[in-house]
């Protein structure tokens, strides 16, 4: 899952064709609550970008942070999926952050030795349909144990 830096349209930051990340410092930072993935990508993805947030705003929802962004408040990291409509439309805009190229992992959990219920066969059709990452292969872990398989 490709995580975005984005802001409203009119942000001042968003018209910019090119942005340095020490850019976002003294910026707010609009970001999901702690303990939910991207809140945990986001920080660690702008630390590594050098970029310590000096104000943040945090919320429980990717929509209520995007009302946020279209009225100009602040920025995000968001995954690129949750604002692409939003962006399409032309109320976000995805800054182009120099070095930016962050994404997370997903895991689907199966069980060693049980065949997925025909739901679960057809979620991992769904899920295998909509991607463009190719999934990892499953590995065979000891019995009773959980077997992993990735995508991003």
């Amino acid at each position: 899952d490709r995580m975005v830096v984005v802001a409203g349209a009119r942000h001042p930051l968003a018209r910019r064709a090119r942005i340095a990340a020490a850019a976002l410092a003294p910026e707010l930072l609009l970001v999901r609550e702690p303990g939910s993935g991207a809140h945990a990508v986001a920080l660690a993805a702008l630390r590594d970008h050098g970029v310590i947030p000096t104000r943040q705003a945090v919320m429980d929802d990717h929509e209520a942070i995007q009302q946020l962004l279209m009225f100009g408040t602040g920025y995000a990291v968001l995954p690129g999926r949750a604002v692409a409509n939003n962006v399409r439309r032309g109320a976000l805009r995805v800054m182009a952050i120099e070095g930016w190229d962050v994404r997370r992992s997903f895991y689907r959990l199966a069980l060693v030795g049980r065949r997925p219920s025909a739901v679960g066969r057809a979620f991992d059709a769904l899920l295998d349909a909509t991607t463009t990452v190719p999934a990892l292969q499953r590995r065979a872990v000891a019995p009773n144990a959980v077997a992993l398989r990735g995508r991003q």
